[in-house]
């Protein structure tokens, strides 16, 4: 079941409404831009409100979609309205997925990750951030009553998510260190600082995993095989899959 729907708008109210949340918001944006820049582009799909400060799809070539859990959370941006873990998206249709805050609130996160298996395009990515389960931000904001209901996670356990389901952890990061009541302008330095000192008790995390792709290299003898097979359609190609086979099984005799 994908995040409920007083739990996602209680997630972006708080985000939207308090200086220490458009903090993390900043970061946020600043996390997946970068990702962006490197990632496969053809086509980007991101999940849950489309009013984030994240990028637009006028900014990047391809095709950008934005998917909505609700019509509570979905905005005039929003292309579809569909739960998460029954996503309308062909099969490796999707080759990057921005997803901010996702798992925060996701109470049933195995039935959408096999969904995100399943619509992305072999080497694919998921650009993902999430609210750090040892940050010392909930000292101070975990009662708040629009974070009530949300499921945080460590790093460490988003990552073995994401291995169990086909998933390699490219790059991560840890962000948000500044205390509540330090100013703005010192952000940077307490960036750098956490980074250095205490990168496990910043308040949110950044990462990027790619979809784990099997690369076979054909024998010399299928190739030639293949190539003979180039143009023909389908269905002949499946009927003559036999001559590939054997030549696979003598190659085992060699």
């Amino acid at each position: 079941m994908q995040m409920p729907n007083d739990c996602e708008s209680g997630l972006l109210t708080w985000l939207h409404g308090s200086p220490f949340g458009h903090y993390m918001l900043q970061q946020t944006q600043a996390f997946v831009m970068d990702k962006l820049t490197r990632a496969p582009l053809s086509t980007v799909l991101q999940l849950g409100a489309a009013n984030l400060p994240l990028p637009v799809d006028s900014a990047f070539a391809g095709q950008f979609l934005f998917q909505a859990a609700s019509a509570t959370i979905a905005t005039s941006k929003t292309d579809v309205v569909a739960a998460y873990d029954a996503m309308p998206w062909a099969t490796h249709s999707i080759n990057t997925v921005i997803w901010p805050y996702g798992l925060d609130g996701c109470v049933q996160p195995e039935c959408v990750m096999r969904e995100l298996h399943r619509i992305l395009a072999p080497g694919g990515q998921i650009v993902i951030t999430g609210l750090n389960a040892c940050g010392y931000w909930r000292l101070w904001y975990g009662h708040h009553a629009n974070l009530r209901g949300l499921h945080h996670h460590t790093a460490q356990s988003v990552q073995q998510l994401f291995q169990k389901h086909g998933f390699t952890l490219s790059e991560a990061q840890f962000m948000g260190y500044r205390l509540r009541v330090q100013a703005e302008e010192s952000q940077s330095v307490w960036e750098l600082m956490g980074n250095r000192w205490w990168p496990h008790l910043a308040a949110q995390f950044g990462a990027v995993y790619t979809k784990e792709t099997m690369v076979l290299t054909p024998l010399p003898q299928a190739v030639e095989v293949l190539k003979k097979q180039a143009n023909l359609g389908w269905e002949a190609a499946t009927k003559n899959h036999g001559a590939v086979r054997s030549c696979l099984d003598k190659s085992n005799h060699l």
